[in-house]
């Protein structure tokens, strides 16, 4: 296997410790959102068949992501940061990164999205699989 280079160790530094707290915000709103289930409800309804109300049950509030987004947006304003030390001199005093541009949050809120929307999917499929 090829030695990685400096950049190439770099990026993967950067990427594992932007990573954590993306991973951190992400089990938090997972957390949430189970502690969020109204467990006698979602166990009525499976018992009876109503696989849809159960679904309902099962949805996750949106509200519930903003610290994943925020985690996100956070780690896209820090790996932007971290390019200006590669940029030549000529452009590093020219280089921002803003991180509250509203097409970065809008990048963060989609990738947030994206990642409840996959974790929703799926225990809609578990509890289509179960009963």
């Amino acid at each position: 296997m090829a030695r990685k280079t400096r950049e190439q160790a770099r990026v993967d530094r950067l990427v594992r410790d932007l990573a954590k707290p993306i991973q951190d915000a992400f089990k938090a709103a997972m957390e949430k959102a189970n502690f969020d289930v109204d467990r006698a409800a979602l166990l009525r309804f499976l018992e009876q068949g109503q696989i849809e109300q159960a679904i309902q049950l099962l949805r996750i509030e949106r509200g519930i992501m903003g610290p994943l987004i925020e985690a996100q947006r956070q780690a896209m304003i820090a790996g932007g940061m971290a390019i200006v030390p590669e940029l030549p001199k000529s452009l590093a005093g020219k280089f921002g990164f803003y991180g509250q541009h509203p097409r970065a949050v809008a990048i963060a809120e989609q990738q947030a999205a994206r990642m409840i929307t996959m974790v929703e999917s799926e225990a809609q499929a578990c509890a289509k699989t179960e009963v």
